[in-house]
């Protein structure tokens, strides 16, 4: 969700110039629905996985608080668009939202070393957005503070998307051996969040080596492409400014030739002697 929210209003033209980042319309509306269901399924564990149904109240309560922050910007930036509250406190509930998220981040307490280093990671790019989103209360840095949040703000959201698809699909745990007797044949192994066996971390150099190219691999992957869009923008604005320069100045000209012509000027009649 971050990813595609950030990538799209980067891609947004003009380029991410409002104050609402939201923009408090169909957007705000995604990210306030997403949440709030993503909430509700953290807390509640309605996906039913073997996973979410062995973490205790605390622990889902922990990953449910990520969304609220989050719930309470879009509804921020609905009432915004709306007049019911002050301008920029959209930007405000998400510096905050973003702040909340990295303290929860670095406070979890992972299963393996290889989740914490990633959660790191989540930590340090969500508390950069953070300050971004705080630093762009300031006009003459805003509009670079915009872009500088969006862009973490998309290695913000690939980092959470390719850990979900490492961490959560790459590695398996026997069962049998991990938890007591009395366990059925079929579910004699299932996927485990990280490298682990019998309740150890196996997290090797190795592992860790991986985590931090991903990282360095989203940072290159990103760098360019918002490089590009940014010389994209900067061509397109500098085109726009000749050409309008250029046609205020043909039109003046055109004026003083007209004026020592004497086309197009009206001339009163003058009075007949009498």
């Amino acid at each position: 969700l971050f990813l595609m929210i950030a990538l799209s209003l980067f891609g947004a033209r003009p380029f991410c110039n409002h104050k609402n980042v939201l923009g408090g319309g169909r957007l705000a509306v995604i990210v306030l629905l997403g949440c709030l269901i993503a909430g509700c399924n953290e807390l509640l564990g309605l996906q039913r996985s073997p996973r979410s149904l062995q973490r205790d109240w605390n622990h889902r309560l922990h990953h449910a608080a990520m969304y609220v922050g989050f719930i309470m910007a879009a509804a921020a930036s609905i009432m915004e668009r709306r007049g019911v509250m002050y301008s920029g406190v959209s930007r405000h509930a998400l510096c905050l939202a973003f702040f909340c998220e990295g303290l929860l981040c670095y406070h979890y307490v992972p299963q393996t070393l290889l989740e914490k280093t990633g959660d790191n990671f989540l930590a340090l790019t969500a508390l950069l957005v953070a300050a971004c989103l705080a630093l762009g209360s300031w006009d003459n840095v805003a509009e670079t503070m915009r872009a500088l949040a969006l862009f973490i703000i998309a290695i913000h959201g690939a980092l959470f998307l390719s850990m979900g698809l490492w961490l959560g699909f790459a590695f398996r745990v026997d069962v049998t051996r991990a938890m007591p007797d009395g366990i059925n044949a079929d579910l004699s192994w299932r996927r485990t969040w990280g490298p682990s066996r019998r309740r150890k971390d196996w997290t090797s150099e190795e592992h860790l080596m991986q985590m931090y190219q991903l990282v360095v691999f989203l940072l290159l992957l990103f760098s360019f492409w918002f490089g590009v869009r940014l010389s994209l923008d900067s061509i397109f604005k500098e085109t726009s400014t000749t050409r309008q320069e250029a046609k205020r100045g043909g039109y003046s000209v055109r004026d003083e030739d007209d004026l020592d012509v004497g086309e197009n000027c009206s001339v009163l009649p003058q009075s007949v002697g009498t």
